[in-house]
């Protein structure tokens, strides 16, 4: 009598194993569908503001350092972060020339960088172009993007993008170095093309403060 059963409930593990057959390749289908919306959803912006939050965990200490602010981005290479909590700091990359400065230290680092986790917002570029692209465990109702640079991207060896399907808007970004120290930027109250100066990405060195090149001892 109980031999109906067994086969009912064998048929429907046959059925099971044959929807896991085709998981990889709707996956791929997925994960384009996912770069394109990204792309095209960022395609015409020339310019945007967002207030963040980056939350910077070091595996070591298992310490989070919380810092909030404004960030503004215009097209092509241009950003600009502002933190004004809990210590007032500015970053500001022009092109590939970055300037690092704290005003409580009198003193702003100058470097050159190649580029950043953000090139498909400072310029009007590809995800692939940078790097490889998969999708990851989801976070709630948004996707999860998981990226791994194509060459080297200074200290970053991942990076995860979490967007909301509905408007393909990025809604952080998460970075992770080499010996898997997290640093979360989470976007906020976003602005888009309301044509910022191309004057505020320009660093005037203020008077009495040390200006230190990448590299130059600090004495």
């Amino acid at each position: 009598m109980r031999k109906p059963r067994r086969r009912v409930r064998t048929l429907q593990l046959i059925m099971f194993l044959c929807l896991l057959t085709p998981l990889s390749s709707a996956m791929a289908a997925d994960i384009n569908e996912v770069l394109a919306g990204i792309q095209k959803n960022y395609a015409g912006m020339h310019d945007m503001k967002a207030r963040f939050v980056q939350e910077a965990y070091n595996r070591i200490s298992r310490m989070t350092l919380k810092e909030v602010g404004t960030v503004y981005i215009k097209r092509p290479g241009l950003m600009r972060w502002d933190y004004q909590s809990p210590q007032i700091k500015q970053l500001i990359i022009n092109g590939h020339t970055t300037w690092f400065y704290i005003p409580e230290d009198r003193q702003v680092v100058k470097s050159e960088i190649a580029d950043t986790a953000f090139a498909f917002l400072t310029h009007n570029r590809s995800l692939t172009e940078d790097f490889n692209a998969e999708l990851g465990p989801g976070e709630g109702s948004s996707v999860v993007v998981e990226l791994t640079p194509k060459k080297k991207m200074g200290n970053i060896a991942r990076v995860r993008l979490v967007v909301a399907p509905s408007t393909w808007n990025v809604e952080k970004v998460i970075t992770v170095d080499g010996f898997n120290n997290a640093t979360t930027i989470t976007l906020s109250d976003v602005q888009r093309n309301s044509n910022l100066s191309a004057g505020l990405f320009e660093f005037d060195v203020p008077k009495g403060v040390r200006v230190m090149e990448t590299g130059e001892k600090n004495q």
